[in-house]
């Protein structure tokens, strides 16, 4: 019986392209195959400290922090923003396109360079606020922004592909936990950003070109 199931495993390979290794499969059934490497538990010396390793991990943080300034702090400013560019039937509008380009991102996946243009999306909806003229400048950049988001929340797949099973949830919580300052005290550094600055509520677009430049470049890098 197992000889059977074997052969149709490699049957049901063949047909579909896999050129598998049966010696180096550690979990196998009727579903899945899954290679030794794939637990890893036989990481290259260094691979923790190495900088292809670092800097993935610093450019999934940025992005995870771009995602919360691309909504959270102009959510916390619309007044002032449509004090300053309207008044605007549509202000409303300003944060509920981040939640419709949100909701449209979340159909796309993919891998390195679905990373690369979705925080260069963020990158550009920072520079459309930080220039706007008009609340409808500002709901497109949010619509960009949203999209950018759908990217910058898939850091828990990627990080998944990096570290050992065992290892994810620490790992997922610390990405977390690089955004909480703006996640659990937005509402108050937004604030605090438009009485304290120059820039005033376009400050928090300014930020936002800064830290998601940071993570398109280590995504490009590493």
């Amino acid at each position: 019986m197992d000889l059977n199931k074997d052969a149709v495993h490699r049957q049901d390979d063949v047909e579909s392209g896999y050129d598998a290794k049966y010696d180096d499969v550690v979990i196998q059934n009727d579903t899945f195959a899954i290679k030794r490497e794939a637990l890893g538990t036989d990481l290259p010396p260094n691979y923790w400290r190495s900088p292809g390793f670092i800097g993935t991990v610093a450019a999934l943080c940025f992005g995870n922090i771009s995602n919360y300034l691309s909504f959270v702090l102009p959510a916390n400013s619309l007044a002032l923003i449509n004090e300053t560019l309207g008044p605007s039937n549509n202000i409303s509008w300003v944060s509920l396109a981040y939640t419709l380009g949100l909701a449209v991102g979340f159909l796309i996946v993919g891998r390195i360079w679905f990373f690369i243009c979705g925080n260069f999306l963020a990158l550009l909806c920072g520079v459309m606020g930080a220039v706007a003229k008009d609340i409808n400048t500002l709901i497109g950049g949010n619509i960009l922004g949203g999209l950018a988001g759908a990217v910058q929340i898939s850091f828990t797949v990627a990080i998944s592909e990096l570290v050992p099973n065992k290892h994810r949830p620490l790992w997922v919580v610390g990405i977390f936990a690089s955004s909480f300052q703006f996640a659990a005290f937005g509402p108050v550094i937004a604030q605090a950003l438009v009485a304290n600055t120059v820039l005033g509520w376009r400050i928090n677009y300014y930020i936002n070109i800064a830290v998601a430049g940071m993570a398109v470049l280590l995504f490009v890098l590493f």
